[in-house]
C-alpha cells in the first residue's frame, strides 16, 4: 500500500508539474576566491541593480504580466519577485567563476535569462571601472594643476624678488648659499633654494 501511494504520487506530481529547464552562465571576477566576496556578489546579482536590468531588457513585467496577471504589466517588484526564486548561483571552488542556474519551463527562456543575468554584471562592473578611472584621473589631474598652480606662484614670487634685488638673468641661473649672498639678496636666493627644494 505504501508503495503503490507513493508511486501514484510520484506519478501525479510528474503529469501536474511542468516540465523544468535549467540554463547556466559563468562569470570571471577579477576578484580571488573568497567566500564574503561570493555572498556580497550574490546580493548584488539577486538585488534590483542587476536583476532589475535584466527585467527591463526582455520586457518581463511585460511577459509576466501576460502569463500571472492577466493580461496587465507586472510592476517591478512583482516581477522581481516571481524571477528570484528560479535564480540560483555558486561559486566556482577556487577559480573566481561564480555560475548562475535559471530554472524555467522553456530552455531558451532559462538561457536567455541566465546569458542577460551574466551580461547585466559585467556591464556594471565594467561600468564601475570606468567610474573610478575616471576619479582617479579626475583626481591626478586637480593634484598636477594644483602643484602647477603652486608652481607658478613660487616663479612669479621669485620673479619679483630677482627685480626688487637687481639680480640680472645670468647671475639668477646661478646656484648660491642664501647665507654667503649680500642681505638683500638673501630673500632670492633663499626662495630659489626653496623652489628647487619642492620640485
Amino acid at each position: 500500500v505504501w508503495c503503490l501511494t507513493f508511486l501514484a504520487a510520484a506519478c501525479l506530481t510528474f503529469l501536474v508539474l511542468p516540465e523544468s529547464f535549467e540554463s547556466s552562465a559563468r562569470i570571471k571576477t577579477d576578484h580571488p576566491p573568497d567566500r564574503n566576496f561570493f555572498k556580497v556578489e550574490c546580493e548584488l546579482i539577486k538585488s534590483e541593480v542587476i536583476l532589475g536590468s535584466v527585467i527591463e531588457a526582455l520586457k518581463l513585467k511585460e511577459v509576466r504580466g501576460r502569463r500571472y496577471n492577466g493580461g496587465r504589466k507586472l510592476t517591478v517588484k512583482q516581477t522581481l519577485e516571481l524571477l528570484r526564486p528560479f535564480v540560483e548561483l555558486s561559486f566556482v571552488r577556487d577559480t573566481g567563476l561564480i555560475e548562475i542556474h535559471v530554472l524555467r519551463e522553456r530552455p531558451d527562456e532559462a538561457a536567455s535569462i541566465a546569458n542577460t543575468i551574466a551580461d547585466a554584471y559585467r556591464q556594471y562592473r565594467a561600468n564601475q571601472s570606468a567610474q573610478l578611472s575616471q576619479g582617479l584621473e579626475k583626481g591626478l589631474k586637480d593634484q598636477l594643476e594644483a602643484a602647477n598652480g603652486k608652481f607658478a606662484a613660487a616663479r612669479q614670487e621669485l620673479d619679483k624678488l630677482q627685480k626688487a634685488s637687481n639680480i640680472g638673468e645670468t647671475t639668477a641661473q646661478e646656484a648660491r648659499d642664501p647665507a654667503s649672498a649680500e642681505a638683500k639678496e638673501r630673500p632670492f636666493w633663499q626662495k630659489k633654494r626653496d623652489l628647487k627644494d619642492s620640485l
